[in-house]
């Protein structure tokens, strides 16, 4: 009977240390993206807010509402005709850490911003068996240049981002080719854009995948998420400081 009363004790012990080494390891937060399509007037306010499908945040509807609360407060600079602000339709991308607060709560922190124009069907990249058998992985940064009727003009790697293999540059432009973009429209006119798209491949022991990113766009403090359009030549912009502001 002592012989199994001190086995189940030390089982107990056993999943207590179990749990506690698991909980340590626990991501000190959970990065989230959030992407709306706006339409800022013209003094530079939010009227109308459309979110975009997001699965993750999905899971988070009270944290999407914060946000959302949190955008009709800021000012943004719309588009110009003329020299004039007009009503400007855009889009926005929000990248927010949910982290751990007081009292057991949580805390949201602004990362980063994109305006401009974004993606209305994005075709995700496939990862080349060919590349996977030669161990090739890294980030490829495409640089995509749209007409106002959102079709892809023109995509080719972006020469001051990351080297990266062949094989895998090949598959990640034929996918931003694929691609159709949303336009941001000023006046009601929609205006051809260009924007940076990073996609990361990863391997996991046989397996490839399309992960986290790491490389940073020129100015930038943050990486660029994975297949997220960085408009270069946005006709909004948003004037309220938001990055590194708590919610």
């Amino acid at each position: 009977m002592r012989f199994h009363s001190c086995l189940v004790v030390c089982a107990l012990v056993l999943v207590v240390s179990a749990t506690k080494a698991n909980a340590s390891k626990l991501p000190p937060f959970i990065r989230l993206a959030q992407t709306w399509r706006i339409t800022v007037n013209k003094n530079g306010q939010v009227n109308r807010m459309e979110a975009m499908r997001n699965k993750l945040m999905d899971r988070f509807p009270q944290v999407r509402q914060k946000l959302e609360q949190a955008v009709r407060n800021w000012t943004f600079s719309p588009g110009k005709v003329n020299g004039q602000p007009v009503e400007t339709e855009t889009t926005l991308i929000v990248f927010a850490d949910l982290l751990p607060g007081r009292d057991g709560g949580s805390e949201l922190q602004i990362k980063n911003v994109y305006v401009g124009g974004g993606f209305k069907k994005r075709v995700a990249p496939r990862y080349p068996q060919s590349a996977i058998s030669r161990l090739a992985a890294g980030e490829v940064v495409v640089k995509v240049t749209y007409g106002a009727n959102g079709k892809v003009l023109s995509a080719r790697q972006f020469k001051n981002g990351p080297k990266a293999n062949h094989m895998l540059v090949v598959a990640a432009v034929e996918a931003v080719k694929r691609s159709i973009f949303r336009p941001e429209t000023v006046g009601g006119h929609p205006l051809p854009g260009v924007a940076l798209v990073p996609y990361c491949y990863r391997l996991h022991g046989p397996y490839g995948t399309l992960g986290k990113c790491d490389w940073k766009a020129p100015g930038e403090s943050n990486p660029l998420q994975q297949g997220e359009a960085l408009a270069l030549n946005p006709a909004a912009h948003l004037v309220t400081h938001v990055a590194g502001k708590t919610l």
